[in-house]
């Protein structure tokens, strides 16, 4: 597993977003899911819509969990309104059940105020 540092961010990012953009899935998944799961989850926020698009082709929804569960409520909201409803369920299925209901119950906390 690798855990960028300073030094070595700026780089593996580029590559990253450099792969995203030669649609290269493989490779792709490759350095992704080689990542901490907090490196993963900084990477995807620094990711525009359509490089996000790219990001849930490539992953399983088991994956992209890993990378939900390391978001606050903002961003994950912002991520499942992206993610088609098939998708989305998928990805909450796999979580664990108490981190599925606290997204759950925060969103619902939020559409009451």
């Amino acid at each position: 597993m690798v855990r960028l540092t300073k030094q070595t961010r700026d780089d593996y990012i580029r590559t990253v977003v450099d792969v995203i953009t030669s649609k290269k899935i493989e490779r792709f998944r490759e350095l992704f899911l080689d990542l901490h799961p907090t490196d993963q989850a900084d990477l995807y926020l620094l990711l525009d819509a359509e490089d996000r698009q790219f990001v849930y082709a490539a992953l399983t929804p088991e994956e992209m969990a890993e990378v939900f569960k390391q978001l606050d409520v903002s961003e994950q909201k912002e991520l499942i309104l992206e993610l088609d409803r098939e998708y989305s369920t998928a990805m909450l299925n796999d979580m664990y059940a108490d981190d599925a209901a606290n997204f759950l119950a925060e969103i619902d906390q939020r559409l009451i105020k």
